[in-house]
């Protein structure tokens, strides 16, 4: 939903990979107001919720969140150039501890913890949808430790 240009209607967030790390861009605008010229809070938590999932990648780790929490720290100022930081703490048999942080510059505009869950990527053919190609083979066995 935040990420990918494949979808028309994302928040148009870009990611770029540095090791185990994703790092990401976003300026939001008036489609996602919440306040007169703010971000509105479902906006920042969905853009976290997709910029966690993206740690799965270099992780090799299809997973699913169980739980995330979003602590607003300042103004998330609709067309300024956020940038994001995702990461694994740890990981904990099927339990990966995740953590974010969005920036407008210096400024901490949110950060977020995490819990995903590690699955099986078939979890997603209840779906009926086709999964993407570069799916096919992703993560393997799940793992429990």
């Amino acid at each position: 939903m935040a990420c990918g240009p494949a979808n028309p209607n994302s928040l148009g967030v870009s990611v770029w990979f540095e090791g185990e790390r994703v790092h990401g861009e976003v300026r939001l605008d008036e489609r996602h107001s919440g306040a007169p010229g703010y971000a509105h809070g479902g906006a920042i938590a969905a853009i976290m919720d997709d910029l966690l999932g993206q740690v799965l990648i270099p992780l090799d780790r299809p997973a699913v969140t169980a739980t995330i929490t979003v602590d607003f720290r300042g103004p998330a100022l609709l067309g300024r150039t956020l940038t994001l930081e995702g990461w694994c703490e740890k990981i904990d048999g099927r339990k990966l501890h995740m953590r974010g942080e969005i920036r407008d510059g210096d400024a901490l505009v949110a950060e977020a913890r995490a819990l995903f869950i590690h699955v099986d990527v078939s979890h997603w053919e209840a779906s009926g949808q086709p999964l993407p190609e570069s799916w096919q083979g992703w993560g393997g066995e799940v793992r429990d430790a």
